[in-house]
């Protein structure tokens, strides 16, 4: 049987940078902008670079860095492509923040306001940032018509829940075979589909089946997993990613936990000093002094059902054996 190896998530800013965010892996990076901008009747005006590992200091602002996750650009147009995991409530100026840094850098002394380059944002969220709405939302600063875009300053937003929600609406409606050759001429949906690690993998076969430039990412993401004669460059990033992906497994820990207080008051605080407190008010109020007092008088009586309710509310194998030791 042969080695399995990790799964790289490619919206984890480390590794979408690694993808998307090099010259060598620009093939890619055009790709997935004009998919997104095709999506909106639009495409880019030429071939693109790439500005690696991009900041902007704004030393106005006592010297703020802006770290962006891909920056593109070419004779007409800048780029910049962020996907965020984390729920931040301050996204949106952040999208304007970093559109506006990225235009201004580009102003030439003398030029036409009329000839800037265009700055055009993707930002592709695993969350929903705006209730309302679509998956895919397209803002503009051009008055009249926001479907042409002849503004300077061009925002999209690509909201992952939205987007999971309304293809299994579709798969509902249409059967899952139907669906599939639906996807023949939904380029966009075939590039969210792969990018998504929620995506179910017999849909993902059917989508590299049908899209041979998803099908050669994919190919150098596995080469990546498997880190076949990698190079330094190659063992950096996944050390870096690692790395990452742990902080981000933590971050989803706290927040879990931060949601399950709300119910359950101090699910457990944590063994200390032979205590336990904070079970369900009622139940089981704490152990004192190392016993284990204040069970709901007249409900819990029996050992059995005391091992229950702790297995219930949390507790390991390991805690209700410290637990019930204590004399």
């Amino acid at each position: 049987m042969g080695k399995s190896y990790e799964k790289l998530k490619l919206l984890e800013d480390i590794a979408f940078k690694y993808f998307f965010g090099q010259e060598i892996m620009k093939n890619n990076t055009e790709y997935l902008v004009n998919t997104i901008l095709e999506f909106n009747d639009m495409n880019l005006n030429g071939s693109m670079n790439i500005a690696e590992n991009k900041a902007i200091t704004l030393p106005i602002y006592d010297g703020k860095t802006l770290k962006f996750d891909v920056v593109g650009f070419n004779d007409y147009e800048v780029i910049d492509i962020e996907v965020e995991n984390r729920k931040k409530g301050n996204y949106l100026w952040r999208i304007e923040a970093y559109a506006s840094a990225l235009h201004l850098e580009n102003f030439k002394r003398g030029e036409e306001y009329e000839d800037f380059k265009t700055t055009i944002t993707i930002n592709i969220l695993d969350y929903n940032l705006v209730k309302d709405g679509k998956f895919f939302e397209y803002q503009t600063t051009t008055f009249g018509d926001k479907n042409k875009s002849n503004g300077k300053i061009n925002h999209y937003l690509i909201q992952l829940p939205k987007f999971r929600k309304h293809i299994k609406k579709l798969i509902k409606k249409q059967g899952l075979k139907h669906f599939i050759n639906y996807l023949y001429d939904k380029k966009l949906y075939r590039l969210l589909l792969f990018l998504d690690n929620k995506t179910n993998d017999n849909i993902l076969k059917e989508v590299l089946k049908m899209d041979a430039v998803l099908s050669d990412i994919n190919n150098q993401k596995t080469y990546v997993e498997e880190n076949k004669e990698g190079s330094k460059n190659m063992k950096e990033f996944l050390i870096e990613y690692k790395k990452h992906n742990q902080e981000t497994i933590n971050w989803n820990e706290v927040r879990a936990d931060g949601k399950k207080e709300g119910k359950i008051e101090g699910k457990i605080e944590g063994l200390k000093e032979g205590k336990i407190e904070g079970l369900k008010e009622g139940e089981i109020k704490g152990l004192k002094k190392g016993k284990i007092e204040g069970l709901k008088e007249g409900e819990i009586k029996k050992e059995k059902i005391i091992i229950e309710n702790m297995k219930k509310y949390g507790l390991s194998d390991e805690e209700i054996n410290k637990i019930i030791s204590i004399k």
